[in-house]
């Protein structure tokens, strides 16, 4: 069972063995403690830095392992490649800020943030599956009053220039709508709730 202290004990062995054959262990040190302070006290530090808990990052790691193939670099495991790539893409942070935090040079983080963004994006149909509306004949008192609804937009944004040629494939399906927060107008694609409506549910 892949757990987040074995597969992390695991990880940094293997980056102090390639080290001691390289001669670079005056680097470790820094590199490892930066690294168990994410990974080793507590969720509310993880979810801070990485946007994500110990168990849901630990996840991530696997599911890049098992299925795309991601491996430990030379002196860098998967865990903190993708810390590396999480700390550029949660907090918008330039390579060489992210290089001083894990004592690693910038063109080390610009390889590694590209290495782990090809293999998320080799899971595209895997993380973001195409949605599919709410059927007519839905009894489930959560859903039943969304029929034809998509999903639901939190208002997140993301600045995404698409090709003309892509631009049909993320129209709203005819006669479907998506489930949005107040920072959607209300039109034909996005259904919004009544101002003033609390709709954050505790049920949901």
């Amino acid at each position: 069972m892949r757990t987040p202290t074995t597969n992390y004990t695991r990880s940094k062995r293997i980056i102090v063995e390639y080290a001691r054959k390289y001669n670079i262990l005056n680097k470790i040190p820094a590199q490892l403690e930066h690294l168990d302070r994410l990974m080793n006290l507590t969720d509310t530090n993880c979810l801070s830095n990485l946007l994500m808990n110990r168990n849901c990052f630990d996840k991530l790691c696997g599911i890049l392992v098992d299925r795309t193939g991601l491996r430990h670099g030379m002196y860098l495991g998967v865990e903190e490649q993708v810390s590396i790539f999480l700390g550029v893409l949660a907090h918008h942070k330039k390579k060489w800020i992210v290089g001083f935090n894990f004592v690693r040079f910038g063109v080390t983080v610009s390889y590694y943030v590209n290495k782990v963004l090809g293999a998320l994006l080799s899971l595209h149909t895997v993380l973001i599956p195409k949605p599919t509306p709410v059927p007519d004949d839905r009894v489930d008192h959560h859903w039943k009053w969304f029929k034809r609804c998509l999903e639901a937009l939190d208002g997140t944004h993301f600045n995404v220039l698409v090709s003309n040629a892509d631009k049909p494939r993320f129209k709203v399906q005819q006669g479907c709508c998506y489930l949005c927060n107040n920072g959607y107008a209300n039109s034909n694609d996005f259904l919004t709730p009544y101002k003033g409506v609390r709709y954050n549910l505790r049920e949901w």
